[in-house]
């Protein structure tokens, strides 16, 4: 994504209305362009509402990822995005094949990849998962064992229960998991989990 569709959706993301013409001052560029920049949003499914003779707006207020502040939280519990690699994308097809495409990490260090928006999000059985642009969180996370632990089949319901007991933790006392790979919170489905392994000599 561009770093001026970037710069109008942060502008945006307050969910207030802004005019045309503030947008333009505040981006550099002509009303015109940003017309257009509102059409590029708008064909990643970002819902921008328009206001003849008004301007622009969200729905309704975006909390936009931010790696700095998410790198920082970590760090604060002990984690060191230093050592391990940390990403924000606006977009991707899906957060689990850009990493499991990308190199392994080293053992231990693990690779983290968030997007706002994925196009081709996948669930269980090939289904396709579907993540509307601020609807939620989309993350994937890349792990090397150094050997294969004897307990590895049980690891997405172990990864289940993580989630559900940081859930916990957050005040959502609901939070519990639902055989083989979804997320419930009073009731009604959270999230899903989607684990990919693979194989490598050595």
């Amino acid at each position: 994504m561009s770093g001026r569709r970037e710069a109008l959706l942060a502008l945006l993301a307050d969910g207030t209305l802004h005019s045309g013409a503030d947008l333009a001052a505040a981006l550099g560029v002509s009303r015109a362009a940003v017309w257009k920049l509102v059409g590029e949003l708008r064909e990643r499914s970002v819902p921008v509402v328009s206001l003849p003779r008004s301007g622009y707006r969200l729905p309704r207020p975006v909390e936009l990822l931010d790696a700095e502040r998410i790198a920082a939280s970590l760090e604060a519990r002990g984690w060191s995005p230093r050592q391990s690699p940390l990403e924000v994308r606006f977009e991707a097809e899906s957060t689990n094949t850009w990493l499991y495409d990308a190199p392994a990490p080293a053992p231990g260090q693990p690779r983290i990849a968030f997007a706002e928006l994925q196009h081709a999000g996948r669930g269980r059985r090939g289904r396709g998962w579907l993540a509307p642009f601020g609807s939620g969180l989309t993350f994937s996370i890349s792990w090397t064992f150094a050997d294969a632990p004897a307990g590895l089949p049980a690891l997405g319901l172990a990864v289940g229960v993580g989630v559900a007991e940081a859930l916990r933790g957050l005040g959502l006392e609901d939070a519990r998991v639902k055989w083989p790979n979804d997320l419930l919170w009073q009731g009604r489905k959270l999230g899903g989990l989607l684990l990919q392994l693979r194989a490598e000599s050595g």
